[in-house]
């Protein structure tokens, strides 16, 4: 028993140590329903959850006054461009803007002026006149500086003309005050864009504690922030995964405890079948995080389902070695049963054999952590064996389920025809 036991230790061990070394949980959607047949779009789905949209968190900040909220946006780019999980905080459009969109539609004006534009450069002398007098008056207007540098390659003031629409195009977006970004009522706007995906809520996380700390902190001076950003439902999702899964282990563990006190009364029969589930989710989680790198969270919210599997085989055990038990000891007792547990087990082992060839990368998982799972339940068998007493006794509740479940399994056999029906 001793050398079972010292084998079981260094088993959940080696288990728990590849886990907690490699513990990584992901909640990305494209890793999840990606197929071989649609790679391409797998990977599109991939680099829009990557792209500077989607890792782009817009802060939005009011305040009795307009210039306080433009001093709370600068400080909050301050704070938070220093945080290593932030690429880039920005609270208005960067140096040499202009120059950027000069070089894009300066030299293609012609391709995006309209008909009637274009007609001006075959139009009579009268035209050409009206057109030169246009010019000459925005020339003693205020945009005289800029125009004089693109009047003698742009007479008919087509780059301009594009810049009006660009600028109708976007009339009710944000306009810049200060040189910061502002909204129509006035609210100071801040961009971070962080290095990580949304999706990698472990990253995200602090970024997101940090965030809400600065908000509160800023409440009570009488400066309102609104964050909108697909970070924070990443990781909400994967936080909920996380707590539904510890619920339902927590409620399952609970009950099976109290059956097995009330069905065995025996503690050693409740420590055998706990370390039976402690060696095959252990086992599952592990031989998981090695082959994919991570779990998804969906996963990490099925991993508590195998509990309900994993315990089918030692409560068979201690049952069969209370009421008919091998009086050698709950070793031979395990051999004689073996054979019907290997059978179940192997029809649940094929059904999530099965999700282990699929196309999408979260079924193949979820059959890996199930067969693993499955596996190493059975397995560990033959370790806890010896943690149940030499000889187990029922109870009344034992004995009295045991009669029933015999009424009615010859009452059955009495009426083949209603087992048809």
């Amino acid at each position: 028993m001793s050398t079972r036991l010292a084998f079981a230790a260094l088993w959940l061990a080696l288990a728990v140590g590849v886990v907690v070394q490699r513990w990584e949980v992901a909640s990305e959607l494209p890793a999840l329903v990606e197929s071989r047949e649609h790679a391409q779009l797998a990977e599109l789905s991939r680099r829009m959850a990557s792209g500077v949209a989607a890792r782009t968190l817009a802060l939005v900040i009011t305040a009795q006054s307009s210039e306080l909220a433009l001093g709370a946006a600068r400080t909050l780019a301050e704070t938070f461009a220093a945080r290593p999980e932030v690429e880039r905080a920005a609270v208005g459009p960067p140096e040499g803007v202009s120059a950027a969109l000069e070089a894009l539609y300066f030299p293609r004006r012609f391709a995006f002026a309209d008909e009637a534009a274009l007609q001006l450069a075959t139009a009579g002398d009268d035209a050409l006149r009206e057109r030169a007098r246009a010019l000459r008056a925005a020339l003693a207007g205020p945009e005289a500086g800029w125009l004089a540098q693109h009047a003698a390659r742009d007479p008919l003031l087509l780059f301009r003309a594009q810049l009006t629409k660009l600028e109708a195009a976007q009339r009710g977006a944000l306009e810049t005050r200060n040189g910061q970004w502002v909204t129509a009522e006035g609210a100071a706007v801040v961009f971070l864009r962080t290095r990580a995906t949304p999706f990698d809520a472990s990253a995200q996380a602090p970024l997101l504690a940090a965030l809400e700390a600065a908000l509160t902190q800023f409440a009570g001076r009488g400066v309102r922030v609104e964050l909108s950003a697909l970070h924070r439902f990443a990781v909400e999702a994967q936080q909920a995964a996380q707590r539904d899964a510890q619920r339902i282990s927590l409620l399952s563990l609970a009950l099976i405890a109290a059956l097995f006190v009330l069905l065995f009364g025996s503690l050693r029969a409740l420590a055998a079948a706990a370390l039976q589930l402690a060696l095959a989710v252990s086992t599952a989680t592990a031989v998981c995080l090695v082959v994919f790198g991570s779990l998804h969270t969906l996963t990490v919210a099925f991993g508590s389902t195998l509990i309900g599997v994993c315990i089918d085989y030692p409560i068979h055990l201690a049952h069969h070695h209370a009421l008919a038990g091998d009086p050698r000891g709950p070793l031979w007792t395990l051999r004689a049963v073996a054979p019907a547990l290997g059978v179940g087990a192997i029809t649940s082992i094929a059904g999530f054999a099965g999700l282990g060839f699929s196309d999408f990368p979260g079924l193949r998982e979820l059959g890996v952590f199930g067969c693993v799972g499955l596996v190493a339940g059975l397995a560990a068998l033959w370790v806890i064996a010896p943690i149940l007493p030499h000889t187990l006794a029922p109870t009344r509740a034992q004995a009295a389920l045991a009669a029933a479940l015999a009424r009615g399994y010859a009452a059955l056999r009495a009426r083949p025809g209603a087992c048809r029906a």
